[in-house]
């Protein structure tokens, strides 16, 4: 299913995400992102984190779920069950440092690797399914892709 304009940045988003992802996990393909040494991936980490997961969430939780919520039960809890996924994501990447570096590392890359195919698989589609369009083009704009 073709996206709708007003969730297309988040959509965009999401493909940054998942190169940040595949390539924080100890599976990665020999990319120049993966490998980084440990340092370099914790730095990239935390950028990747304040520049890009923070503001995207934001845009998620503040602009597109009031929009969405209300349409059917099924929707309102899986945006609570990503909502969820935002926290415990959150979570992984303020204790990064506890524990085993790479094993965190790892760790956080299929967080937001299953997260992401969650909201573009499923999430989104449900939204585009319920959600009437005109409420969904009253955010048309609102939503800008962070990188």
């Amino acid at each position: 299913m073709k996206r709708h304009e007003a969730i297309v940045p988040l959509s965009h988003d999401h493909h940054q995400a998942l190169r940040f992802a595949t390539a924080m996990q100890k599976k990665a393909a020999p990319t120049k992102r993966a490998l980084q040494s440990l340092e370099e991936k914790l730095e990239d980490a935390k950028r990747t984190y304040e520049i890009e997961l923070v503001p995207h969430f934001a845009h998620e939780e503040e602009i597109l779920f009031p929009v969405a919520r209300g349409y059917s039960k099924e929707l309102d809890e899986m945006i609570d069950s990503i909502i969820e996924e935002h926290r415990i994501i959150k979570e992984a990447f303020l204790t990064i440092t506890e524990g085993n570096l790479e094993d965190n590392l790892d760790r956080i890359g299929k967080l937001v690797e299953k997260h992401v195919r969650t909201e573009e698989r499923e999430l989104f589609q449900k939204i585009q399914e319920v959600v009437p369009d005109e409420k969904l083009r009253e955010i048309i704009g609102k939503i800008i892709p962070v990188k």
